[in-house]
C-alpha cells in the first residue's frame, strides 16, 4: 500500500494532464451523444446553410468524399442544430443511404434507400421541437433524389414540385409557400449538373452563381418557415369575455348614475382583473415590448364597450382599457358627457 502511495506521487504532472483531458473528452463524448437535445429546425444561418450546401456539391465532383463528408456533418449541425459528435451519426446515415441509392438502377433498387432515410430523419426528429412525420418526409427525399436522377423523364420542375413537399412535410406548412424556394434550389442544382458536364469541370464563377442562388432559396425558406405572431384576436370563452363585459358595464354605470367613487373604484378593480386574465390567456401584456396597444384586448374589448354605450350613452375611448387607471378615464369621460 506504502508503495503504491509512493508510485502514483512519483507520475509525473503530464500523467494526470492526459488522465484529465482524457476524462473531459470522454465526458463530452457521451453528454453529445446520449443527453437528450431539442432545437428549433425553423431557425438557422441561411448563408452558412447554402455555402456548405455549395462546398459539398464542389467536394462530390472533385472526389473528395472524406471532406464531403465532413462538410455534410457541419451542414447538419447548421441547418438541424446537431451537436457535434451527433452530427457525424447522422452524416454516417445520410452518406449510407446516398450509397446504397447511388447503386440502384431502378425503382425497387432506390427503395433499399428508403428505411435508412427514415432512421436519418427519426434522429433529426429527435433533435427538433418541429414535429414532422418522419416516413413521410423520408418517402419524399427519396422522390426528389429519383427525380434529380431521372433527368431523362423529369424536368426541374417536377424537381422543383418535389423539393417544396419535402420542405412542407418537413416543416408542416402548405406546399404553395415553398414554390420560390424550390424553384432557385432546383435551378442551383441545375447550374450544378451543367457545369459538371463541361470538359474542364465547373469555374470559380461557376461555383460563386451557384452559391449565390442557394443563398437565396435557403434565405427564402428561412423566411417562409417564421413562426409570425398572431394578427387576430385568440378565442375566448363566452364566460370570460361575459365576466369582463359586465364588470365594465357595472363600471360605466357606476360612473354615469353619480354612484360614490369608491363604488366605482370597485367595479373598476373588478374590470381591471377580468382584463388581466384575458391578457394572461392572450400571452401579451398590455403596452407590449413594441410600445403599441395588443391586438389581443383591442380584439376582445371593441365588442364590449360599443355594446355598453348603447345601453348607457357613455362615451367610450376603446385605448383605456390598456392603461392601468382605467376608472379614472371612465370618471373623466362621464364628467365629459356631463359638460
Amino acid at each position: 500500500m506504502i508503495y503504491n502511495r509512493k508510485a502514483l506521487r512519483s507520475k509525473k504532472p503530464a500523467y494526470w494532464l492526459w488522465r484529465g483531458a482524457l476524462l473531459v473528452l470522454l465526458t463530452w463524448v457521451l453528454t453529445d451523444l446520449y443527453i437528450p437535445t431539442r432545437h428549433n429546425i425553423r431557425q438557422f444561418d441561411p448563408g452558412e446553410v447554402a455555402r456548405l450546401e455549395t462546398e459539398m456539391w464542389r467536394s462530390y465532383y472533385d472526389k473528395n468524399p472524406a471532406l464531403l463528408f465532413w462538410q455534410l456533418a457541419g451542414g447538419l449541425r447548421q441547418q438541424f442544430h446537431a451537436p457535434f459528435w451527433r452530427s457525424f451519426g447522422l452524416a454516417f446515415q445520410a452518406t449510407r443511404a446516398a450509397f446504397v441509392f447511388k447503386q440502384g438502377q431502378s425503382t425497387a433498387d432506390y427503395q433499399r434507400a428508403m428505411p435508412v432515410l427514415v432512421d436519418y430523419y427519426r434522429a433529426i426528429q429527435e433533435l427538433s421541437s418541429v414535429p414532422f412525420n418522419t416516413r413521410r418526409v423520408a418517402a419524399l427525399e427519396l422522390n426528389w433524389w429519383i427525380i434529380h436522377r431521372q433527368r431523362d423523364r423529369y424536368t426541374y420542375a417536377d424537381l422543383a414540385d418535389a423539393l417544396a413537399r419535402t420542405s412542407a412535410a418537413l416543416y408542416s406548412q402548405p406546399v404553395a409557400s415553398f414554390a420560390t424556394y424550390a424553384r432557385l434550389r432546383a435551378d442551383a442544382m441545375k447550374s450544378c449538373d451543367e457545369a459538371g458536364q463541361l470538359p474542364n469541370g465547373a469555374t470559380e464563377a461557376d461555383w460563386n452563381r451557384i452559391q449565390t442562388a442557394l443563398t437565396r432559396a435557403w434565405s427564402t425558406l428561412h423566411t417562409v418557415v417564421q413562426e409570425p405572431r398572431p394578427l387576430t384576436a385568440p378565442v375566448y370563452s363566452d364566460l370570460t369575455v361575459r365576466s369582463c363585459c359586465m364588470a365594465w358595464r357595472n363600471c360605466c354605470r357606476a360612473v354615469s348614475t353619480g354612484k360614490p367613487k369608491f363604488w366605482a373604484a370597485s367595479s373598476g378593480v373588478q374590470f381591471l382583473n377580468r382584463t388581466a386574465s384575458i391578457n394572461a390567456l392572450a400571452g401579451t401584456e398590455a403596452g407590449s415590448d413594441r410600445g403599441e396597444p395588443a391586438g389581443e384586448w383591442r380584439g376582445v374589448v371593441t365588442t364590449c364597450p360599443a355594446d355598453v354605450s348603447r345601453k348607457i350613452g357613455v362615451s367610450v375611448d376603446l385605448g383605456f382599457c390598456l392603461a392601468s387607471n382605467a376608472v379614472v378615464r371612465a370618471i373623466d369621460i362621464s364628467q365629459m358627457n356631463k359638460g
